[in-house]
């Protein structure tokens, strides 16, 4: 038995309302726990002071004022609501299964950083756009000067032409 639990059942254990199975096992808790043990020595003596006082005779006076203001606080309390709620008890909750989820998928992402590299900046997507970037300029350059090479072919055929017209006006004339 928990102390918790052993502490809450000390005064009904004293009062005699625990059952023989419940009486039993808070008796051997007791006989196990020193701290236990001295509590509910604390409140068997407090209890024994209590029965040996008698308690004070009040005077009529006493009893009638207390009857009015007991009857005034009833009628007070019917009239406004209540504004004191009960909290339910509260369930315990394993958590076992959620700690376990969690440090799955702690594995699973750092697996994931290993295995491709880890999440990718902007350095890298950089990079990546870069290389590409040069990749398709040096093609254009290459298209280019392949197009140059055309373009003064071009001019050597139509400078040739001209040179064979005019050699040939020259020549028949």
């Amino acid at each position: 038995m928990l102390c918790f639990n052993a502490r809450k059942k000390l005064y009904a254990l004293t009062e005699g309302d625990l059952s023989g199975s419940s009486a039993e096992e808070l008796k051997v808790h007791l006989d196990s726990c020193a701290k236990c043990a001295e509590e509910y020595g604390r409140i068997k003596q407090v209890l024994e002071l209590a029965s040996k006082k008698e308690a004070p005779k009040m005077p009529p006076e006493f009893w009638a004022e207390f009857d009015r203001d007991l009857r005034e606080k009833l009628v007070r309390e019917k009239e406004t609501p209540d504004t004191f709620t009960i909290r339910p008890e509260r369930t315990k909750i394993n958590l076992k299964p959620v700690y376990a989820l969690a440090a799955m998928a702690m594995f699973l992402i750092s697996v994931s950083f290993y295995l491709f590299g880890g999440v990718p900046t902007k350095s890298r997507l950089n990079a990546a756009s870069d290389e590409r970037l040069v990749n398709d300029l040096l093609a254009i350059e290459e298209l280019t000067e392949e197009a140059m090479i055309f373009d003064d072919q071009d001019i050597l055929l139509d400078e040739i032409f001209l040179l064979e017209e005019v050699n040939g006006s020259n020549g028949s004339a």
